[in-house]
């Protein structure tokens, strides 16, 4: 699913047109960018919740020369699904979808 299919999906479930959930849509993922930057956790019930954390310096190698180099301290983006989205992922099967792996959207 791309940006273009949930604002399509979202503009069909508020009924709004297409500019007007593109503007939704983006306000929300902004407004999660904006905490995440500032190390709050973002959590959406039902669905998980997205946090930082910081990974330590550590020694790595260059794949291409073998060579050691000092990889830098960085913080790093983490998602942690919730139990409601796991089962349901992992569930039953749903009648009216395609099975994981079958016909994408758009494909003929």
């Amino acid at each position: 699913m791309t940006r273009m299919d949930l604002i399509e999906d979202l503009a069909g479930a508020l009924k709004v047109p297409h500019a007007q959930a593109k503007a939704v849509l983006e306000a929300i993922l902004d407004g999660m960018v904006c905490a995440l930057r500032r190390g709050e956790r973002v959590e959406l019930r039902r669905f998980g919740t997205f946090s930082t954390h910081i990974r330590g310096a550590r020694d790595g190698r260059n794949p291409a020369t073998g060579g050691r180099l000092r990889v830098p301290a960085r913080r790093v983006l983490s998602f942690r699904p919730a139990g409601e989205l796991r089962a349901i992922v992992n569930g039953p099967p749903d009648p009216g979808r395609p099975a994981p792996g079958g016909e994408k959207r758009g494909s003929t």
